[in-house]
């Protein structure tokens, strides 16, 4: 028999509400029909709706290489914010992710309207996980382009030094709060130093089990 229930749907670790449970899982099937019965991609993917989300971000670089006709190995991602407030649409490379949250850090939108960048949450905000824009998860050929982990043999110094340079933090990305397995690392733009946010241990987790 397949295992129901809250612990059952929420195998990354932790366990849902009843309440929210049955409204996830609803959502879920909602997702997976209405994906099945188009002939165009989601506009938005939520990896908390995938048994295993390491496999569809697997093959989203697998496309892209394909297309590019590129050893897999030479395909890594790029991330944009999104905080336009246009709804979003399917991205024409790579796939647009939403529904992460944010833990030990809040995301706030620049006054001139881009993307924003990370900060540190103020202490009326709790300590609950904080939604995060819609990322779009972008890939690209990394002869193309330095690697935004630091990557390449024209830039000095270490791949932290290099991401500090640029305003980057490399934010794990764990499917729960329980933070068992790394699924991906995402690159935020911060005015912080990179040590800061681990040391606070900020991460990425792809669904609101608090």
């Amino acid at each position: 028999p397949l295992p129901i229930g809250p612990a059952a749907g929420h195998r990354g670790g932790g366990s849902l509400p009843l309440g929210q449970w049955a409204k996830d899982t609803a959502a879920r099937f909602a997702f997976f029909r209405s994906w099945a019965s188009s002939v165009h991609p989601p506009a938005t993917f939520r990896l908390s709706f995938f048994d295993n989300p390491m496999r569809l971000l697997v093959a989203t670089l697998q496309e892209h290489a394909c297309q590019r006709e590129v050893p897999l190995d030479l395909v890594h991602f790029r991330h944009k914010i999104h905080t336009s407030d246009v709804p979003p649409v399917a991205p024409q490379a790579g796939i647009l992710v939403a529904g992460l949250f944010l833990e030990a850090a809040t995301w706030v939108r620049n006054a001139n309207r881009g993307a924003g960048r990370l900060s540190a949450p103020s202490l009326h905000e709790g300590v609950g996980p904080r939604p995060l824009p819609p990322v779009h998860f972008e890939p690209y050929v990394a002869h193309e382009t330095h690697l935004q982990s630091g990557g390449g043999d024209s830039k000095p110094g270490t791949a932290e030094e290099a991401r500090n340079a640029e305003g980057l933090f490399s934010c794990p990305m764990y499917r729960t709060s329980a933070r068992r397995k790394v699924l991906d690392f995402v690159f935020l733009p911060t005015l912080e130093k990179e040590g800061l946010w681990a040391l606070r241990g900020t991460c990425i987790v792809c669904c609101d089990d608090s």
